[in-house]
């Protein structure tokens, strides 16, 4: 029960190491990086930076990069998003050049 109730000091750390998943999630996103790469990143990085301390509690995954961009990151963005779309005018244009349901008419040649 000790355990659930302990009243140590977080760890400084803790904040540095989750504030650089996150941005290392970040850049996923912003480059539309295949999420496949964070899993060999990480590692990398870990062999780059030994001294690091932050670098070498960094765990983050495919998966775990996927949750911090749906829950941490995009919330935020979209806030951010409809802040600035509310005070700068916009269009909205839509192309329906892709749409293969489209038949063409047979038109009289006169028209052409």
């Amino acid at each position: 029960m000790s355990t659930f109730l302990s009243t140590s000091k977080p760890d400084p750390l803790d904040k540095q190491v989750k504030n650089a998943e996150i941005k290392l999630a970040a850049m996923l996103a912003e480059h539309n990086t295949a999420f496949l790469f964070i899993d060999h990143l990480v590692p990398v990085l870990k062999k780059i930076f030994p001294d690091s301390l932050i670098c070498q509690r960094i765990q983050l995954k495919r998966t775990k990069a996927t949750n911090i961009i749906k829950n941490v990151i995009a919330p935020s963005e979209k806030v951010a998003l409809s802040t600035k779309l509310k005070n700068v005018k916009f269009s909205v244009l839509i192309d329906e050049s892709t749409d293969i349901a489209c038949h063409y008419v047979n038109l009289p040649c006169a028209w052409l």
